[in-house]
């Protein structure tokens, strides 16, 4: 398909598709290296569906089994696992391919479409680092996959409507329709539905290029439409019953208003518009805006952009309707993510790149667009200087890709490039925290968990990890401290009496130990529990109870040796001598390293059963 604008690159198009796969090779190398970050575990690491045919079966029919119902998304993870297991580099690919792919297929689509500046929109797009967030991010194939499918569907559709046909002859039927490509655009419509709902948009933006093209929407045209929107509301309404049902959005109140909901959307279309003219610090988490409908300096936001489109309407026969259109598609596309609809990460932020993966193609295309007719056009006679400022131009891009990748490469890096760029959020202090505590790097982990609570003095979480990490450092008295915290504030999980539990006992303070330990077995009457609380019956000497205890968890786990240890040398103590060598006798068959330490035990019981003999007799009489 040739290229129909003058560019250095118009002679040599059928090389444009495979500059573009190895300019995005190159961009997003550094992804390749990246390891698992944020929700990554759940969806490939630790997401058990994927290990079994069966899981197959429930990724599609049962709610719940994945994160999220994008059955096509987990059906590819599914089956890169079965070729790669775990390993990251395999997602990361084929995510980088998916994205050059659609870069691809743009170029197609816009020259199809007769866009100037076709080339160079998809150069832009493929280069772009504010896509970064979803291609380098494995759990962001929702957007990779889903755009492909996106495109794939508009190309099937504008293959389909001979309007959009650069062979089209004035003796063809122009409202006519190639009906097997219609159909097409149908179920890769519903792939990209599948694979993400935000994509429910496709049908308005059909719509809007035939307006572009003709300057007016039929009724057959809406027609040809109305089949894709009515497939995409039923997924797009479970889509919003997932997230308040799984996802966890129903039991969080964000107390936002209407007008605060349009508040939202009218800075977060200009932030979306600035990152694209201006893509630099990027981040991750962007701060979270107060939002407060008394302030009329707020409301600029929407006012403006609401100006900008009424200004294009108005000067739409001067300047043509190009720009109003893509305003319009990028508004539009973005919309499902601009605050209308409460969705899960709202908690913390109100905006994310990943949020205008497909809307910035139509600010990219009319940049692409500007910068045909303010540049390229002048320098029409001089192609060196336009390829110049072309590879200039995609240089900077690609750099600031392929630096932005770097922060992807594990959640350390991740958390700790976030926290320089949004250093009041409490939820980056406490993810940063919580990474550092698993590293075991406790001391910083501490000061990030204290940090998090300075910021949001409610958050339980940041408590209980403040104990465990106090705790690892067998600061017993502070893990207490916290662990208190956390039970007051109603976090009653297990793990918190458990660790108390140990504090308590590290300090000495058996009876507080035997409280948690007791409140513990109650909630979670379970083998391991039972030992625990044996161990602090032991340190009280209370040697029955701790039979007790080793008996109801061996009836849960007969052969575990460290539990018929610890009942054989209670038995000892109570002179129970036979019972005790059966159980040593048991333990040493689980476990013959234990030979040794029951012979020591043994040694020292016995010893110590005579001197309280012999305190007890008292002296010897005259």
């Amino acid at each position: 398909m040739a290229v129909h604008e003058s560019s250095p690159l118009g002679r040599h198009s059928s090389w444009l598709g495979i500059a573009i796969l190895l300019a995005v090779l190159i961009a997003y190398a550094p992804a390749l290296n990246c390891g698992y970050i944020w929700d990554d575990d759940d969806y490939i690491l630790h997401n058990d569906t994927l290990r079994s045919l069966s899981g197959l079966w429930q990724i599609w029919f049962e709610l719940g089994a994945v994160p999220q119902y994008y059955p096509l998304v987990h059906t590819t993870y599914w089956l890169e696992f079965q070729v790669w297991g775990t390993h990251p580099a395999g997602y990361h690919l084929l995510n980088v391919l998916l994205h050059a792919a659609s870069a691809i297929l743009l170029w197609r689509i816009l020259t199809r479409l007769e866009v100037p500046g076709a080339w160079l929109a998809a150069a832009i797009f493929a280069l772009h680092p504010v896509h970064v967030e979803s291609v380098a991010w494995m759990t962001e194939r929702k957007n990779t996959l889903s755009g492909l499918f996106y495109l794939l569907a508009a190309m099937s559709y504008f293959r389909a409507d001979l309007r959009f046909s650069p062979q089209r002859g004035e003796s063809e039927d122009q409202n006519s329709m190639r009906w097997g490509w219609y159909l097409a655009s149908w179920f890769l419509y519903a792939a990209a539905l599948l694979s993400k709902t935000v994509t429910i948009t496709l049908p308005a933006a059909i719509l809007l290029m035939i307006w572009w093209k003709e300057g007016s929407i039929s009724r057959k045209d809406f027609v040809r439409c109305l089949p894709m929107l009515i497939l995409g509301l039923p997924l797009a309404w479970l889509t919003v019953w997932m997230e308040q049902h799984y996802v966890g959005i129903k039991h969080i109140d964000l107390g936002l208003e209407p007008v605060d909901r349009l508040l939202i959307a009218g800075r977060a279309l200009c932030f979306y518009v600035e990152k694209i003219i201006w893509p630099v610090d990027l981040a991750f988490i962007y701060p979270r805006w107060n939002i407060d409908s008394t302030d009329w300096g707020q409301y600029l936001f929407p006012l403006v952009f609401s100006g900008v489109l009424l200004v294009l309407w108005g000067q739409r026969r001067t300047i043509g309707r190009g720009p109003l259109v893509a305003c319009l598609f990028f508004a539009g596309t973005v919309s499902p993510a601009l605050g209308f609809v409460d969705i899960y990460p709202m908690r913390f932020s109100f905006v994310a790149d990943h949020f205008q993966y497909l809307a910035s193609i139509g600010l990219i295309t009319l940049l692409a667009c500007l910068i045909r007719h303010w540049i390229f056009v002048p320098l029409r006679g001089n192609r060196s200087l336009i390829l110049l400022f072309v590879l200039g131009l995609l240089s900077v891009l690609a750099t600031l890709t392929w630096r932005q990748c770097g922060i992807y490469k594990d959640l350390k890096t991740l958390w700790g490039d976030t926290l320089t760029k949004n250093p009041h959020s409490a939820m980056v202090h406490h993810n940063l925290a919580t990474t550092l505590a698993d590293n075991g790097e406790y001391q910083q982990a501490i000061s990030h968990f204290q940090r998090t609570l300075e910021l949001d003095p409610d958050d339980t979480d940041s408590h209980y990890n403040l104990g465990v990490a106090f705790s690892k450092l067998e600061e017993w008295e502070q893990a207490v401290v916290h662990l208190t915290r956390t039970l007051k504030m109603g976090h009653l999980a297990p793990a918190v009496y458990r660790n108390r539990g140990r504090a308590y006992l590290n300090l000495g303070q058996l009876e507080h130990a035997l409280e948690d330990y007791t409140q513990l077995v109650e909630v979670m009457p379970v083998a391991f529990n039972f030992a625990e609380r044996a161990e602090v019956y032991a340190r009280m000497e209370n040697w029955t109870a701790v039979v007790a205890d080793c008996d109801a968890a061996l009836n849960l786990v007969p052969d575990r040796a460290s539990i018929l240890l610890q009942r054989g040398v209670a038995k000892l103590w109570l002179g129970r001598d036979a019972e005790a060598q059966s159980d040593f006798s048991r333990c040493v068959s689980l476990q013959s390293g234990a030979k040794d330490f029951i012979a020591q035990q043994t040694k020292r019981i016995l010893q110590a059963r005579v001197g309280q003999r012999d305190q007890d007799a008292g002296p010897p009489g005259d």
